[in-house]
């Protein structure tokens, strides 16, 4: 892990600890500039102290920890960066000195334990106990973590902003019971702005379901990104609830029981702008629901508009007074769905112009020929086309354009 402080600030911070404790000693100097280490050791040591020559310290002369002379804030930089990611590191703070558990308590604020198979509650409450600012937490493929665990991060609700649960064991329920203890304990909504509980599902058993989904909608309208993948419990009924989150912007409904009537809602969500509705049963009723276009409507697109708007190569000359509703969809993935036709990618190209990525893989039911002119325009806009079987016809972009990572929220785009 790399050290994020500066030398500078090492020598900046060590000049003040040994300037305060020359203030206890009747060594003060009317002149508060802070000097680097060095300078500040020779000016110490060019003064004539007004009680004794042991008064004086310099780094040679100090006989204990450098450590010791860093402040906190420096320290937990030095030590942390904010950052933990082993139970070991968390278990060896119980060796190491009061001084520095009390920084690690303050300072760390990001705990990275995905995989940890083997945290038991009483492990979890001790985690809680010895951090005091948590605001990230992954817990990603900790396959025993339960509702018991959950329990035990509710003191965590004033600080816990992000929370990382794909592939844990939480059931039914359970998740609902975590946001209604931390509504108790903060006597307000929960905080979370990103939440991951993709794959919580086990065969024969639905662990994530409909009333925990409407739980989410209800007690956290500050979340920014959800992620329900493979929940096959969550359903049409839930999905609805989601218009009341009025920041999401990153929605995955993959392998969700959902059909054309949720995009209905998702619609309606005007900060939406990645959204990933592969091995659905949306089809191309739900794409049209999405974009808001229906057969009945006097403003839907007329076939021939949405042909001349994919074939035409400048934007001037597209035909759009028929087009009613432009999406803020920068990402959309709809993987292994089969009921896509090409009309579908037209409507695409003409109601997503911020479109960055369409997900196309495994998609097998499209037809070259007619799709090849839709995801041509795609292209020229701008849009990353991914389709790893070539059912479109189409070569995709480079790897390394399809994906970016986001330290700070494990978030992959």
């Amino acid at each position: 892990r790399s050290m994020m402080v500066s030398p500078n600030e090492i020598n900046t911070g060590v000049a003040k600890r040994l300037s305060m404790e020359n203030e206890d000693d009747g060594d003060n100097d009317d002149n508060d500039e802070e000097l680097p280490f060095d300078q500040s050791l020779a000016s110490n040591s060019s003064c004539e102290s007004s009680t004794d020559d042991n008064s004086e310290e310099s780094a040679d002369d100090y006989e204990g920890d450098l450590f010791d002379l860093l402040p906190d804030d420096v320290l937990g930089k030095v030590l942390f960066s904010g950052y933990v990611d082993t139970l070991g590191l968390i278990k060896s703070l119980s060796c190491v000195s009061k001084r520095t558990q009390k920084v690690a308590k303050e300072t760390v604020k990001m705990l990275d334990l995905r995989g940890c198979k083997h945290i038991t509650p009483g492990i979890m409450g001790s985690i809680v106990t010895r951090f005091e600012n948590v605001s990230t937490i992954n817990l990603n493929y900790c396959t025993q973590f339960s509702g018991s665990h959950l329990l035990k991060m509710v003191p965590w609700s004033n600080t816990l902003q992000e929370l990382h649960l794909r592939g844990s064991a939480v059931q039914d329920g359970e998740f609902q019971n975590f946001l209604t203890a931390v509504e108790k304990q903060i006597n307000g909504p929960s905080h979370l702005k990103v939440l991951d509980l993709s794959a919580i599902a086990k065969e024969g058993k639905l662990r994530i379901q409909d009333c925990d989904v409407i739980q989410i909608s209800n007690s956290c309208p500050n979340l920014k990104w959800l992620r329900l993948g493979f929940c096959s419990g969550v359903t049409n009924f839930s999905i609805k609830s989601l218009g009341r989150l009025r920041f999401l912007n990153t929605l995955d409904l993959s392998l969700c029981t959902i059909s054309s009537e949720s995009c209905e809602t998702l619609s309606t969500m005007e900060t939406l702008k990645s959204l990933d509705i592969s091995a659905t049963r949306v089809g191309d009723a739900g794409i049209r629901n999405l974009f808001q276009v229906t057969s009945e409507s006097p403003n839907s697109v007329a076939a021939s508009d949405l042909a001349a708007y994919a074939t035409s190569p400048s934007s001037n000359n597209r035909p759009n007074k028929h087009i009613k509703y432009e999406s803020r969809l920068e990402v959309l993935r709809m993987q292994f769905n089969n009921d896509f036709s090409a009309d579908t990618l037209r409507l695409i190209v003409s109601r997503a112009p911020m479109l960055k990525k369409l997900d196309l893989s495994h998609c097998t039911g499209l037809q070259k020929d007619e799709s090849k002119a839709s995801l041509r325009a795609l292209k020229r806009n701008g849009t990353v086309i991914v389709d790893e079987y070539g059912a479109s016809g189409i070569a995709v972009s480079s790897p390394h354009s399809v994906s970016r990572r986001r330290s700070d929220s494990f978030e992959t785009l």
